[in-house]
């Protein structure tokens, strides 16, 4: 079960002066669900931990964070 999904797009990345395919990290929140659930809410924690975090989109050729996305 992957609690990650991976979103990708397209975006200009500043490094390689470029536009370049880009891709995030995204919460799959069913799995977190169903951990929460089988261990009586103390699973929640790490979903609510991982929910807040921020994502950014990263360029897939150098790595770098990407802030401007295309559509």
């Amino acid at each position: 079960m992957r609690l990650i999904r991976f979103e990708e797009g397209s975006g200009y990345c500043g490094k390689c002066l470029k536009q370049v395919p880009v891709s995030r990290a995204r919460v799959r929140h069913l799995p977190y669900l169903i951990i929460s659930l089988l261990t009586a809410g103390m699973g929640a924690f790490f979903w609510i931990r991982e929910a807040r975090k921020e994502h950014p989109w990263k360029c897939l050729d150098c790595g770098s964070e990407v802030y401007r996305i295309m559509n």
